[in-house]
């Protein structure tokens, strides 16, 4: 298990593994990371969206959108490194109570089915990129 440690933030109390030389130095010094994109993804995002988060590295643009949609909403947040992905559950399971996210420890190129295809309508929030 890696060491990690719990910042205060925008949100409260996040757990950063002590290791990470980016967001943790960032959030030790400003008490911030992302904070433009925060405010643009609350901005863009309405209760009961779902959002898929890969590369969700501690959760920190998860944990912004988690809050962003609410109970009605869900976050799949997928990161296949074991420290980060256990920091990013550890935050909003339990400082933020969020039970309608989840994070998945996998590849992104196989998320091994969480994701299906059904009836319900989308809402694109960007330019969508087709091959």
């Amino acid at each position: 298990m890696i060491a990690s440690r719990e910042l205060d933030w925008r949100f409260g109390t996040i757990e950063v593994p002590a290791a990470d030389r980016y967001i943790r130095e960032a959030i030790e010094v400003t008490g911030e990371y992302g904070g433009h994109e925060i405010d643009l993804y609350q901005g863009l995002l309405r209760q009961g969206d779902v959002v898929v988060d890969v590369g969700a590295n501690i959760g920190v643009f998860a944990i912004a959108m988690g809050l962003a949609v609410g109970p009605a909403g869900r976050v799949l947040a997928f990161e296949p490194q074991p420290a980060y992905s256990s920091c990013c559950s550890a935050t909003w399971t339990g400082t933020f109570c969020l039970r309608w996210s989840r994070t998945v420890r996998s590849s992104s190129t196989s998320p091994a089915g969480l994701v299906s295809s059904t009836s319900a309508t989308s809402r694109t929030l960007g330019p969508s990129i087709s091959a």
